[in-house]
């Protein structure tokens, strides 16, 4: 004799999706290979890399020998308290997450956010990022 099949109550099952991806793929994803996380890493760009200034930011860039860029964010306590300093850094992840194909390859990319006289919105912080990409563009091009 075959026992009966237990089903859930409809009020556990309601609403819910099969099972979804919920990390980004593809040329949106943001894995741990396009990040600076070691300190070595950082003192390695401040010490071999150049300077680009964008509005509200600076950037230091070295070549990494690397086929893709690969991103660090610094911001101050200038930038304001821990909210609006991770505030900043978060905008400026996402917006190197959606535009990193438009950024020159090959590259450690430190971002320092200064303080801003509005709060980080997307699009400041796209605009900032791809200010500093052509002004790294345009001097690794001349060289």
């Amino acid at each position: 004799m075959a026992l009966p099949v237990r089903q859930a109550p409809i009020w556990y099952t309601y609403g819910m999706k099969e099972a979804e991806p919920r990390t980004a793929t593809g040329r949106f994803a943001y894995p741990k290979r396009l990040r600076l996380r070691k300190k070595k890493e950082f003192d390695r760009v401040f010490a071999e890399g150049r300077r680009a200034y964008g509005r509200d930011v600076s950037a230091l860039y070295a070549p990494n020998g690397l086929a893709w860029t690969r991103i660090g964010l610094i911001a101050g306590k200038r930038v304001g308290k821990a909210v609006e300093r991770n505030r900043a850094k978060r905008v400026f992840r996402e917006a190197f997450r959606l535009h990193r194909e438009s950024l020159p390859a090959g590259y450690d990319l430190v971002i320092v956010v200064r303080r801003a006289k509005e709060r980080w919105t997307l699009e400041k912080a796209v605009g900032a990022l791809l200010s500093v990409a052509e002004s790294i563009g345009g001097e690794s091009s001349s060289c």
